[in-house]
């Protein structure tokens, strides 16, 4: 059998229980530490497909991780890959740091991105409102980065 690439992932055969176990890489972390996404299956199959769906969403710059994830965290590496693809204009990027900086990371950061849910949002917002942010300038940033990040951040 021929090795795999680098960057390919790995496929194994569990002899305790029989089950399929692909792992992908998916980069390194904020901490250095490269972060994996290991998937499950009873078949081989099942296994190669969703190992293909892990390294089509990390080529398209979507990382999931496991459960333990932030929402900080999450943000960092959402506005780390807004910068690599050169999209967006640089003021562009700066003002979405600026309001999660600002108005996102104090009220949701801590929270696992598991357990967000969308009444924490609402409440971020309520409170980035009442605090004196511009609320017409916020509202329309914190859709776009809800939109954007916590949708593609629950995929």
């Amino acid at each position: 059998m021929a090795r795999r690439g680098s960057g390919e992932g790995g496929i194994f055969q569990r002899e305790s229980d029989g089950r399929w176990v692909a792992t992908v890489e998916l980069g390194k972390g904020s901490n250095g530490k490269r972060l994996r996404k290991t998937v499950y299956g009873s078949t081989k199959r099942q296994v190669q497909a969703k190992l293909k769906a892990a390294q089509d969403a990390r080529d398209k710059g979507i990382v999931t991780t496991g459960g333990n994830m932030t929402v900080s965290a999450w943000l960092d590496q959402w506005l780390d890959g807004l910068d690599a693809t050169g999209k967006l204009k640089a003021s562009t990027r700066r003002s979405y740091r600026e309001v999660v900086d600002l108005y996102v990371r104090p009220h949701l950061g801590h929270i696992r991105l598991a357990r967000l849910t969308p009444e924490d949002v609402e409440k971020m917002e309520r409170a980035a409102t009442r605090n004196g942010s511009p609320a017409r300038s916020c509202a329309a940033h914190s859709d776009k980065l809800n939109a954007g990040a916590m949708s593609l951040a629950t995929s």
